[in-house]
């Protein structure tokens, strides 16, 4: 940045390209926006056309509490626009959650992100033994594609649709999964019941 001879800031472009290693962090973390960071976002400073970014965080858990063993974020300003695309948190015995067609914007002074998760299943067993499923709920299938919408500022969720293995919910699971939307009441233990209320509801 350089201050003009009129006394005003102008923001010459730049590119940046930033690349973070994290060993043996935790990764539940990364689902956590410091306030700060919020705030920063809200000033609007990062959605500026003079703006060209591109970073990606690599973080590998050892903790055998935390759901994913890795995780790979991808950041970029491009246009205007903030992405977290090709975003991938991965469980090596389940399989990995990656983000898709994301967009994160400033909306009535509300941080939103927007985002295709797509949740890629390569051993539904060791998920229901995760979960502690019952054999009665067990049902196979590949991937389940969750459309929503985030808000960093209430935690809160909204959820736009879901497909698994490309076929469309019913509403009673619509209806179900409505209990996640409060972010903040969100845990290990409760997601799990969900989860397994939504696999006993699902027809397979």
């Amino acid at each position: 940045s350089k201050i003009n001879y009129n006394g005003k800031l102008s923001i010459n472009p730049f590119d940046l390209d930033l690349n973070i290693n994290l060993n043996n962090y935790k990764i539940s973390k990364l689902f956590s926006f410091n306030p700060i960071l919020i705030e920063f976002f809200k000033s609007e400073l990062l959605f500026n056309d003079s703006i060209s970014l591109k970073a990606s965080i690599i973080a590998n858990s050892n903790t055998k509490e935390e759901i994913f063993d890795k995780a790979e974020i991808n950041f970029s300003i491009l246009n205007n626009k903030v992405s977290f695309d090709n975003t991938k948190f991965i469980n090596n015995e389940i399989g990995l959650l990656e983000l898709r067609n994301s967009n994160l914007f400033l909306k009535n002074n509300n941080l939103i992100l927007s985002s295709d998760l797509l949740f890629d299943i390569k051993n539904t067993n060791r998920l229901f033994s995760f979960l502690n499923t019952n054999k009665k709920s067990r049902k196979e299938f590949k991937n389940v594609l969750v459309n929503l919408e985030y808000n960093f500022l209430s935690n809160e969720i909204k959820f736009q649709n879901i497909k698994i293995d490309n076929n469309e919910v019913s509403d009673e699971f619509l209806n179900v999964i409505d209990d996640f939307t409060d972010n903040n009441s969100n845990n290990l233990i409760k997601s799990r019941q969900l989860l397994n209320k939504l696999l006993n509801i699902y027809d397979g």
